[in-house]
C-alpha cells in the first residue's frame, strides 16, 4: 500500500505509566511525495489530575487551566471512536512489527505487548507469542560456540580472543561464523545486538548468551 501522508506526533505526559495524562499534543501532516509539510496542529491539554513533572515539561497548572481535556480536544477536531480505535489498533500493530522484526520475541518483549495492549484497550489485537530457543544454560564438551563483539566486565575489556581461549580450555569449540549447521550458540557483548552474526543466529533458532552469563557458565 502506497502511503501518501504521515502525520507525526508528539507530546508531553504527567508522567509514563498508563494512569497518566496528556498535558500538551502536537501534530504535523506531511506530503510524502513531496516531501512537504502541509498541516499543523499544536494544543495544550488539561489532564484533569496533577500536572506531574514541571521541571521536564515546563508546563505547569495555571497553564493548562483553561485548557480542553483530551475528549473535548477530540470532539473540536472531530476524532470519533471508531477512528481512536484505528489509530489505536495500528499504534499496537505497529510496536508488534519492530518487535518481531529480528525473529525473536522475549519475555520481556511479550509482557510489554500485553500492557500497551491493555493501556489502548485492545483486546482483539494479536500478541506474538515468546520465541521457544533451544537452551545453552550446559556448556558440554564439543559445543561450538562462536563470539561477536568485545565486552567490558568489571571495567576491564573481554575480547573475542580472550573469550575463545576460555572456551578451547573448557573443552567447547570456538567457531569463526554462525551458520546453521556448524555453530550451537553465539556469545555476544550484548545479545540485543543487530549485527550480522547475532541475526543470523535468531533468523536460525540459535541461542544468544551474554559474555558475563558465558563466563559465569565456566566456572
Amino acid at each position: 500500500m502506497k502511503v501518501h501522508r504521515i502525520v507525526a506526533i508528539d507530546c508531553e505526559t504527567t508522567g509514563f505509566s498508563k494512569q497518566d495524562r496528556i498535558v500538551e499534543i502536537a501534530a504535523v501532516e506531511i506530503d510524502v511525495a513531496r516531501g512537504q509539510v502541509t498541516d499543523e496542529f499544536d494544543s495544550l491539554v488539561n489532564p484533569m489530575r496533577d500536572i506531574g513533572a514541571v521541571d521536564i515539561h515546563g508546563i505547569t497548572p495555571s497553564i493548562v487551566q483553561a485548557a480542553p481535556t483530551f475528549e473535548e480536544l477530540a470532539f473540536e477536531l472531530g476524532i470519533s471512536e471508531a477512528q481512536a480505535r484505528r489509530a489505536h489498533r495500528a499504534y499496537f500493530e505497529s510496536i508488534a512489527t519492530a518487535v518481531v522484526r529480528d525473529h525473536v520475541v522475549t519475555p520481556e518483549e511479550h509482557e510489554l505487548l500485553i500492557r500497551i495492549a491493555a493501556a489502548l484497550n485492545v483486546g482483539d489485537v494479536e500478541i506474538p507469542d515468546v520465541t521457544a530457543l533451544p537452551s545453552a544454560r550446559d556448556l558440554g564438551a564439543g559445543l561450538r560456540v562462536c563470539f561477536t563483539g568485545t565486552a567490558t566486565i568489571d571495567g576491564s575489556s573481554v575480547t573475542r580472543e580472550l573469550l575463545e581461549e576460555a572456551a578451547a580450555l573448557a573443552g567447547l569449540v570456538p567457531v569463526l561464523t554462525v551458520t546453521k549447521k556448524n555453530c550451537d550458540l553465539l556469545v555476544a557483548a550484548d545479545p540485543a545486538s543487530s549485527s550480522g552474526k547475532a541475526t543470523k543466529a535468531r533468523n536460525y533458532g540459535i541461542p544468544i548468551m551474554s559474555v558475563a552469563e558465558f563466563l559465569e557458565q565456566l566456572r
